[in-house]
C-alpha cells in the first residue's frame, strides 16, 4: 500500500524514539529557544538571566502544610525584573516570541500532540509502610492519549525480583 518494506527493528532505532518522545516530555525546549535568541540579539546572559529568572533557590519543591500558606505576593515581587525592560528590549523581545512562535508552529506539523504535553509524578512508600518490607515506588506520567499507545505493560520476573510497569514500545526494561 505504501510501496515500502519495513525493516527490523535495531537498537539504534531505540535511541532515535527516544528523541521523539522527549518532545513529548519536555517543556523546557522552548525555553531554551527563547533564551538562545535573546543571546543572538546581543542580551547579555546576566540580562538573560534578570527577565528569565529561575525558579527561586528558596522557593517550595514539595508541596506541604506549612506550603499552603504560603504569600504568593512575596514570590511574585521577587520575580519583578530589575533593572525594568527598556523600550528596545521589549521590541526585540517580541521579536523573539514571534520567532519561537514560528519554531513552535513547525514543530506542531511532525508533533500532531505537541501542546498536549502533560507532566509525571512520581512517589514511595517506606518499607516500614508495606507489608512486605520492601519500598514500593510508583511513577504517573501524565501524558497526552495516542493511538496507537506508546506504552506497553511489562511483567518481568526472576528469582531476586519481580517489577510490573510499563515500556515505550521497543525499549528493554520497565519503568
Amino acid at each position: 500500500m505504501l510501496g515500502v518494506s519495513p525493516q527490523h527493528w535495531q537498537p539504534s532505532d531505540v535511541i532515535r524514539w527516544s528523541h521523539i518522545l522527549s518532545y513529548t516530555l519536555t517543556n523546557n525546549h522552548v525555553k531554551e529557544l527563547t533564551r538562545y535568541s535573546l543571546l543572538q540579539r546581543n542580551f547579555t546572559v546576566e540580562r538573560i538571566n534578570q527577565i528569565m529568572a529561575a525558579y527561586p533557590a528558596t522557593a517550595p519543591t514539595i508541596v506541604s502544610e506549612e506550603d499552603f500558606t504560603l504569600n504568593i505576593t512575596n514570590a511574585m515581587n521577587d520575580a519583578d525584573v530589575q533593572p525594568p525592560l527598556n523600550a528596545a528590549e521589549i521590541v526585540q523581545i517580541q521579536d523573539v516570541y514571534n520567532s519561537v512562535s514560528v519554531a513552535r508552529d513547525r514543530i506542531k506539523r511532525f508533533l500532531p500532540n505537541y501542546d498536549n504535553r502533560g507532566a509525571s509524578n512520581s512517589w514511595v512508600v517506606s518499607s516500614a509502610m508495606t507489608e512486605t518490607g520492601m519500598p514500593f515506588l510508583a511513577n504517573d506520567p501524565h501524558l497526552a492519549l495516542n493511538a496507537p499507545n506508546v506504552w506497553w505493560f511489562v511483567h518481568l520476573q526472576s528469582p531476586s525480583f519481580e517489577v510490573i510497569g510499563t515500556c515505550a514500545v521497543g525499549f528493554p526494561g520497565t519503568t
